[in-house]
């Protein structure tokens, strides 16, 4: 199923080469489910105890970056 996931984004990929936006963080819904779908392989990979392979390490650096995000919003961390 993981490749399979991977076969789609990279036609997505392909569709979205010919798109031109301003905006280098713009994102729609497409973009939204295709995290999810990536943070619950990557749990599935967690969950089976495969904590190295590539999959796994998604949900964890999304959590990292989530909390980037969130402490950049109310100021406690800035750059």
């Amino acid at each position: 199923m993981y490749n399979e996931l991977l076969q789609q984004v990279r036609a997505l990929q392909n569709v979205r080469a010919t798109e031109h936006h301003d905006n280098d963080t713009f994102k729609n819904r497409v973009d939204s489910v295709l995290d999810e779908c990536f943070q619950l392989f990557s749990l599935f990979y967690l969950a089976l105890g495969k904590n190295k392979e590539v999959p796994a390490t998604y949900v964890q650096l999304v959590t990292i970056k989530q909390n980037f995000e969130l402490f950049s919003e109310t100021g406690i961390y800035t750059d």
